[in-house]
């Protein structure tokens, strides 16, 4: 693979760097695959493509801050990050660096407004230099958040559907023990495979906020709300009702909706939580995650020991991960304190994504026209099904 010098890089413009860029990329696509990747000259290469985009990227960074670059609110979809499948703006860049937005902007905030995803881009900073990072810098300070990984226990899959119906199976451990061995010339073993119909409807989860038509020209705050207040509250309502949906009206039917298997406080929170974990496999599940309030996940953290006095967790001067038998511990506030829910998350539910995280942006809404302000909404449309009821245990582990 030819190289440029590093003078040309340090003299050419930002255009001839963008396309420098884009010209080794497809060199580098087509050398790779050909190349033994163990073998010392493949190194090498590799080691010197990574310094020569490195450098264009410096480069075309302070051309960039010189202005000599393209506008900058488009300077994070430059040469380096075209090919990319991530986007390292925030939401509300997104938003503000939408063509449709600026247009809509233009027209007086007038019409329609655009629709633009959310959920799919990466909302923190790239650790990447050059033109790969986030322009811009909110004047907000940053909102207090609860830490949301439930999700991150659960299989995602995407849907078109309004509703999903599906089926589990009633008595599935009962069933499973109809096979044994047989005499020669006795009768074999019937086996009964039950199964129960249910409907997961798919169901809209909303936010709005209102702000001024001079809010909505000042980029920078308008990220803030965006990243800061309306996402954010989307995914807390979606993990409540993940959690506990009442299945009625326009509520998700939640875990705890359903008929899962339950466990009394025994001796403490460490063993209230292993004998939930045997009656999941007792059903032939495999626990995968704990979820608790912060309150008893850290009651249960600090426990000591009656003798020596050591934390059971370890000491907290290391690198000590906070897991439980060997589960990760999800606290959070969405579930109440003296409750833990000990689940097979992977194999025990499904959350379907049928509209992923979208805002928009009206002007037409009651007398708004007239007070110059603007209507932000945040919505998401998910739907939740429960395969096996039986994998998941609501544990009382404090009283």
């Amino acid at each position: 693979m030819s190289q440029t010098t590093v003078e040309w890089r340090a003299s050419a413009t930002f255009e001839d760097l963008e396309a420098r860029a884009s010209e080794m990329r497809g060199e580098w696509a087509e050398a790779s695959s050909k190349a033994d990747r163990e073998s010392t000259d493949f190194k090498r290469s590799k080691s010197q493509f990574l310094a020569e985009m490195e450098d264009i990227s410096v480069h075309m960074g302070l051309l960039d801050m010189r202005g000599a670059g393209p506008a900058r609110g488009n300077a994070p979809a430059g040469a380096l990050s075209s090919q990319s499948t991530h986007d390292f703006r925030t939401p509300g860049q997104r938003v503000v660096e939408d063509e449709a937005f600026k247009a809509w902007q233009l027209r007086g905030a007038q019409g329609e407004s655009p629709t633009i995803e959310l959920r799919t881009l990466v909302s923190t900073p790239s650790t990447s230099a050059g033109p790969l990072l986030p322009v811009g810098q909110p004047y907000l300070a940053e909102i207090r958040r609860r830490r949301l990984f439930v999700r991150d226990l659960l299989q995602v899959n995407t849907t078109t559907l309004g509703a999903i119906p599906y089926v589990r199976e009633k008595n599935q451990f009962v069933n499973a023990s109809t096979a044994s061995t047989v005499a020669e010339g006795a009768t074999k073993p019937e086996a009964t495979v039950e199964f129960i119909a249910d409907n997961a409807l798919v169901q809209v989860i909303a936010t709005t906020l209102p702000i001024s038509n001079q809010v909505a020209a000042d980029a920078p705050s308008l990220m803030s709300y965006i990243n800061g207040r309306l996402t954010y509250m989307l995914k807390l309502a979606e993990e409540k009702q993940v959690l506990a949906g009442a299945g009625t009206g326009a509520d998700i039917k939640g875990i705890r909706t359903f008929s899962i298997q339950s466990q009394s406080l025994t001796t403490d929170i460490v063993t209230t939580v292993g004998n939930s974990i045997a009656k999941i496999e007792v059903v032939d599940g495999f626990a995968d995650g704990v979820v608790m309030n912060p309150a008893d996940a850290w009651a249960m953290y600090l426990n000591r020991a009656s003798t020596s006095g050591v934390l059971d967790v370890g000491t907290p001067f290391a690198n000590v991960p906070l897991y439980v038998w060997g589960l990760p511990v999800v606290r959070t506030n969405s579930i109440e304190r003296t409750k833990a829910l000990v689940g097979n998350w992977e194999m025990g539910a499904t959350l379907w994504d049928r509209e992923q995280a979208n805002v928009r942006v009206f002007e037409q809404h009651g007398t708004y026209a007239a007070e110059n302000k603007v209507l932000l909404r945040a919505e998401e449309r998910v739907a939740l099904t429960v395969n096996a009821p039986d994998f998941f245990v609501l544990a009382t582990v404090s009283s």
